[in-house]
């Protein structure tokens, strides 16, 4: 039986071999080596420009050094656009020899083929970041600065960061393992970025509906309401509850409640719960307003009623309650 042994004089060992064995020496982890020149961190140029440092990557096992570069937007997208900076590294189909290159693009699934065997495409994402119309609007390393393997495969809880990105993307998570120098640990860090709907909807709406209903209410107080009147302040006020019952629901916050600032009959203190006092109020002065104001057909048919003449007798009968 033929056998190799790699640590030894005059053997020849392939770039294969070398990343076979770096590989598993970083815990089968893909990552920016820790203290390698500037560790690839990323700067925010201006609106529509990153600068990304010098730094070593272990990608698939392969020692890759990536000089620093520029990355500009000459054209903003007009929607928010998610974007994800990527490191390449491939194989000749024939020779095996790796070749690397960074680029950046929207934000897709990576392609991580076995190089070991048959594969000739691995990929990191580096970076991910969103640009729109105004510039560049958060950018975040996701590619772990890495120390080597783990034996005991232990994790130690970091930082846990949320943060809101625009609602048409995915939700997404990045995980980072930091070394701490004082404490002597790798602690895992959290970053989960959330989508957050921007304000439109049925946050829109609810100040639509506040404003016509506001309208509604300052005829009244001009006019004698009419029971097509009632009728349609009736239903503004059935869909303004609706609209907030929904916000409860949905994605409503107590500060954009109270940033609506709005005025029915009166001031009104603008949280979910007195929000929905006020509305129950407005529906009672609704159920009111039968009783109070009359209409010219209510008043005509009331005073109808209260006479009657027997033609027989020539009886005229005066009726009150």
């Amino acid at each position: 039986m033929a056998v190799t042994i790699l640590e030894n004089s005059g053997v020849d060992i392939t770039f294969l071999d070398g990343a076979r064995f770096n590989r598993f020496c970083a815990g089968y982890r893909d990552g920016i080596i820790k203290g390698s020149f500037k560790e690839l961190e990323i700067t925010l140029l201006n609106s529509s420009g990153l600068f990304i440092d010098k730094g070593e990557l272990l990608i698939s096992g392969f020692r890759v050094i990536s000089e620093d570069e520029e990355w500009h937007w000459n054209t903003l997208p007009t929607v928010p656009t998610r974007y994800q900076i990527i490191g390449q590294l491939s194989l000749n189909a024939l020779t095996k020899e790796p070749r690397y290159y960074t680029t950046v693009r929207e934000a897709e699934n990576l392609k991580q083929e076995n190089l070991f065997e048959d594969g000739i495409i691995y990929q990191v994402e580096i970076a991910r970041l969103t640009v729109d119309s105004s510039g560049i609007t958060d950018f975040v390393q996701t590619l772990d600065v890495i120390t080597g393997g783990d034996a005991d495969g232990a994790i130690n809880i970091g930082n846990v960061v949320t943060e809101q990105i625009d609602a048409t993307f995915p939700a997404e998570v990045d995980v980072n393992n930091r070394y701490d120098e004082q404490q002597g640990k790798t602690y895992t860090d959290f970053t989960f970025h959330i989508p957050v709907p921007s304000e439109v909807g049925d946050l829109a709406a609810l100040r639509t509906q506040v404003t016509n209903l506001q309208n509604s209410f300052d005829n009244l107080d001009k006019t004698y309401a009419t029971d097509a009147e009632l009728e349609d302040l009736g239903s503004q006020i059935t869909a303004l509850q609706n609209t907030i019952n929904n916000l409860d629901s949905t994605y409503a916050t107590d500060n954009e409640l109270a940033e609506l600032d709005i005025k029915l009959s009166s001031s009104i203190t603008s949280t979910k719960v007195l929000l929905k006092k006020d509305i129950s109020d407005l529906q009672t002065t609704l159920n009111n307003l039968d009783s109070t104001y009359a209409t010219d057909a209510e008043v005509s048919s009331k005073i109808k009623n209260m006479f009657s003449y027997d033609a027989d007798t020539g009886t005229l009968t005066i009726t009150t309650e």
